[in-house]
């Protein structure tokens, strides 16, 4: 009996070593995934706001933008007349784009390195979960 239960630990202490380095790395692979995960809500979180910011601007930007174009479509003498009509002239409107443009440049430009860090946690977040699947 001794002889077998020597037999059956001498068979098991492998196999024990082999599950408790793949517990380990089980835990390790869920760790990344949580921190991952973490970063990624993180980055998202601080992205959020611009581009809430952005888009309640760029329907003004864009509108403005029409207007001026519609405007210079006309000859100038009939474009005259029309500003004279609708009492929207080309000089307001092309400053008030430059105004309107202004915030919208420094918006892309803070959501720019957001947008490539968010798109570099998404996909750390996604490797780290296809890693701990495979465990």
């Amino acid at each position: 009996m001794e002889r077998l239960e020597a037999e059956e630990q001498r068979r098991l202490t492998p196999i024990l070593a082999q599950l408790s380095s793949l517990q380990q790395r089980d835990t390790e692979a869920t760790q990344a995934l949580k921190v991952a995960k973490a970063t990624c809500q993180a980055e998202e979180a601080q992205l959020e706001p611009l581009k809430q910011c952005y888009d309640t601007q760029w329907p003004r930007y864009e509108s403005a933008w029409k207007k001026l174009a519609q405007l210079r479509e006309y000859p100038p003498v009939v474009r005259f007349f029309v500003q004279l009509w609708t009492d929207v002239w080309e000089q307001p409107l092309e400053a008030s784009i430059q105004d309107l443009a202004a915030p919208l440049r420094t918006l892309q430009g803070q959501m720019g390195p957001l947008q490539k860090r968010v798109a570099k946690a998404t996909q750390d977040a996604e490797w780290a979960e296809k890693r701990h699947n495979t465990l």
